[in-house]
């Protein structure tokens, strides 16, 4: 997305889809704004808007705006990883993380121009320094504006999902970026979110090499079925046996759309701390136990 005049002039194109968009989306959910304003307040008392640092493009630290769900104590929401079992969360604050409506303030963050309406998610400088430190790629993901939504998002890649993979993604979306593409993921999202909250349980992708830390300073890598990836799928094969070599995970060949194909990277990276947190998930199935499990293929046109 960056360096020829027809790059510059598509970035002009989706920076005045993003103020349109944006613009649009806050009259649309106004509504929605409001009622979901009033329950946080009544469950949780003063400060609706939770306010935390995140990472942006090139690096650069903004101030993301969202629902508050839960208080936290100090600083942990800038160093701890996930809270979607805590037992501190009512009723308000798990429908809004359950649903995403709680990300619904980044539309103002879109119209100051912080994010985009889709890229890669924007991460905490804490977990952005340590998975640049340990994961491959992860450092590039920020070439390109962060996003509201994104292609890791609707492919299920949150959570307690693959940094790896995320990572991986998020390239592979600004490799290939297109306004099309952008359009595609947004209708995806719009129809996860109505999915979601109609009951649904979202599909979240289970990965190969996770490095999703559950507390500071600990990056567990169990290995889950397969991640599927991407604007297009192939079938995956999950009861195909495991691929032959030695590494301890074996990821899926992802096509680009010049036809060249790449494998993805190396497995765990050791955290700070040294340890290598590499176990396998034992895998469905009689005779299969501790199995490596491996990725689909994925192909963007």
């Amino acid at each position: 997305m960056r360096g020829a005049p027809g790059d510059r002039c598509r970035r002009a194109v989706k920076r005045g889809l993003d103020v349109v968009g944006a613009l649009v989306g806050l009259v649309l959910v106004l509504p929605t704004l409001l009622a979901l304003a009033v329950a946080v307040r009544i469950e949780g008392g003063p400060g609706v808007i939770f306010r935390q640092q995140r990472v942006g493009q090139h690096g650069r630290v903004f101030t993301l705006y969202k629902f508050r769900s839960l208080k936290p104590v100090g600083n942990e929401g800038d160093v701890r990883w996930n809270i979607d079992d805590d037992a501190r969360l009512g009723p308000v604050g798990r429908f809004i993380r359950r649903t995403s409506l709680d990300e619904l303030p980044q539309l103002v963050n879109v119209l100051k121009g912080d994010m985009s309406l889709v890229g890669p998610r924007p991460e905490r400088p804490y977990f952005v320094e340590e998975f640049s430190a340990t994961v491959p790629g992860y450092a590039q993901r920020h070439r390109v504006p962060v996003g509201l939504t994104g292609l890791a998002v609707v492919e299920g890649l949150r959570g307690d999902t693959s940094i790896e993979e995320r990572a991986r993604v998020d390239n592979l979306y600004a490799d290939t970026w297109s306004l099309k593409l952008d359009l595609l993921i947004l209708l995806r999202t719009v129809g996860a979110v109505v999915r979601t909250a109609r009951g649904t349980r979202p599909r979240v992708a289970p990965t190969g090499t996770a490095n999703c830390p559950a507390r500071v300073g600990e990056l567990p890598g169990p290995d889950h079925r397969v991640a599927r990836t991407g604007a297009e799928l192939r079938p995956a094969q999950p009861d195909s046996p495991p691929p032959r070599g030695d590494s301890p995970t074996c990821t899926g060949q992802l096509a680009d759309p010049r036809g060249a194909t790449r494998r993805s990277g190396p497995g765990n990276s050791p955290g700070r701390t040294g340890q290598l947190a590499g176990s396998h998930r034992a895998t469905r199935g009689a005779g299969r136990e501790n199995s490596p499990s491996w990725t689909g293929q994925l192909a963007v046109r």
